[in-house]
């Protein structure tokens, strides 16, 4: 996407920021919170471009400027873009964002422009950023230079401490209306645009991530991985051999998909098929549900979410993902034994 164009569903959002632009009041600080999916990163990228165009039309970057020309090339001396970094040892993104990114960043933001203007900064994702990290952000943000604006990406907002949360505009993005998300959606997939309706409910009504399951073959992985978690309940399946797979997978979408499950399985266990985040799977997981006790489902849960809360951390995710699958086969036993 290039920096004139915005995703249809942002209109209305990016209107209310660029009339506060064009008034000369744009806050120094922006949090842009909500489920992911909804292209946040894509609306920081945007608000920068507008911010470095020397000639906007319409209130959008012109795309010609040497503004322009300088941001889409990635080499525009007054954008500083922090996100997690790659460890040298293992190749693979760090966990957090830690106290020197965010401290260079200030130093950066501290200094007078290159090029006149702005100067623009942006934390992503933000919620991962250490404690000390956020504190030393703090002066930044409550003394910040002329024409400076911090942008902070975030999906989990009480991730963050309430003093920086405090000192930011939020930009709050929630799933569009299917009348405006549907048509992208349908224009992105073409040939397969049949099952775009079915994309965008499993994916809470995110476009992005609708598209993402559609072209990494999401739905049929996630299919398999229900599959496996049913094998294991039966006891026809081996927990490690199943949390070596799952744990290879990068982004550990088998233990965010668990952790829907369980809680489409409760809803189910509790006679009610209203809300069902997988709708599609309602068939087998019913039939899971009715598998397991309620209270054994609600332990299940609150496993899940410590889980993923740890995913953030340092752990080692073969065991996470072990531990986590062992309880369910445990519980499992255990509903049977009860029943």
């Amino acid at each position: 996407m290039n920096i004139k164009e915005l995703y249809p569903w942002l209109g209305v959002l990016w209107e209310g920021l660029e009339q506060r632009i064009g008034a000369g009041r744009l806050p120094h600080a922006l949090l842009l919170q909500g489920p992911g999916g909804l292209g946040k990163a894509a609306f920081a990228r945007h608000l920068a471009a507008r911010l470095f165009c020397e000639a906007p039309e319409e209130g959008r970057a012109c795309g010609r400027c040497q503004g322009c020309t300088l941001f889409e090339a990635g080499s525009h001396p007054d954008h500083f873009h922090v996100t997690l970094e790659i460890n040298e040892k293992t190749g693979k993104e760090k966990t957090a964002i830690g106290i020197d990114q965010i401290r260079e960043l200030c130093r950066q933001l501290s200094l007078t422009a290159s090029e006149g203007g702005h100067k623009v900064g942006v934390i992503h994702p933000a919620d991962l950023m250490t404690t000390e990290a956020a504190n030393s952000l703090l002066k930044t943000l409550e003394e910040p230079t002329d024409n400076t604006v911090l942008v902070l990406v975030t999906e989990r907002p009480m991730r963050l401490p309430a003093t920086v949360r405090s000192r930011c505009q939020v930009v709050r993005f929630t799933a569009p209306d299917p009348a405006t998300a549907l048509p992208w959606l349908e224009a992105q997939l073409g040939e397969e645009a049949a099952g775009a309706g079915a994309l965008l409910a499993v994916a809470d009504g995110a476009p992005l991530k609708a598209l993402e399951l559609a072209r990494n073959q999401g739905l049929a992985a996630r299919r398999a991985w229900l599959e496996q978690l049913a094998g294991l309940q039966e006891g026809r399946l081996d927990p490690v051999a199943v949390a070596d797979e799952w744990a290879k997978d990068e982004a550990l979408r088998p233990l965010h998909w668990f952790t829907a499950w369980i809680m489409d399985m409760i809803r189910l266990r509790l006679g009610s098929g209203k809300g069902l985040r997988n709708r599609d799977l309602g068939e087998p997981l019913a039939a899971m549900a009715g598998r397991m006790q309620p209270l054994a489902l609600e332990r299940l849960l609150e496993k899940a979410w410590e889980a993923l809360r740890l995913t953030t951390t340092q752990v080692n995710r073969q065991l996470l993902v072990e531990d986590v699958l062992l309880s369910w086969v445990r519980e499992a036993r255990q509903s049977r034994q009860e029943s």
